[in-house]
């Protein structure tokens, strides 16, 4: 620490160098390590080791979110957006019995639904032989399909 009474003239401070001899230790020199030769007749066999891998286990779990949406929409809770999810997975799988359930579930949740889900229910009435019902939809698709067209112009 500097003591502020101790400046110099003009209140200046003044630092001179000192300078020292250096010291030198002195160190011997390294010795080389000794190495010991012994001579035998006999040979060395190698060791053999055997080992056994443990096994991995998974460090997560795949879960098939559609899968438990399915589930929960079949316990009674019903929303637009799982049905779509869960009838366009199953639509998707070629599941149509599925996808057709879904998606007529999601219009009774969902009065104006994209006009793609009416033609994907369509599809699948008509792969499980209801062409009726297939038939009604393709003409919900048609109407639904023409007032979109007439609202871009």
């Amino acid at each position: 620490m500097v003591n502020t009474y101790d400046l110099g003239p003009n209140n200046t401070r003044t630092v001179t160098a000192i300078y020292k001899k250096a010291y030198i230790k002195e160190t011997k020199p390294i010795t080389p390590t000794k190495t010991a030769i012994i001579e035998t007749d006999k040979t060395i066999q190698p060791i053999t080791i055997q080992t056994t891998v443990p096994a991995q286990s998974k460090k997560s779990i795949n879960v098939d979110i559609l899968s438990t949406y399915a589930n929960v929409l079949d316990k009674g809770y019903k929303s637009a957006d799982m049905l779509k999810k869960v009838a366009n997975k199953f639509y998707f799988e070629n599941d149509f019995e599925a996808a057709a359930k879904y998606y007529l579930e999601l219009f009774t949740v969902e009065e104006n639904s994209e006009p793609v889900f009416y033609l994907r229910c369509a599809k699948s009435l008509k792969a499980i032989n209801q062409p009726e019902k297939a038939e009604e939809i393709t003409k919900l698709f048609e109407s639904k399909n023409a007032t979109l067209a007439m609202t871009k112009k």
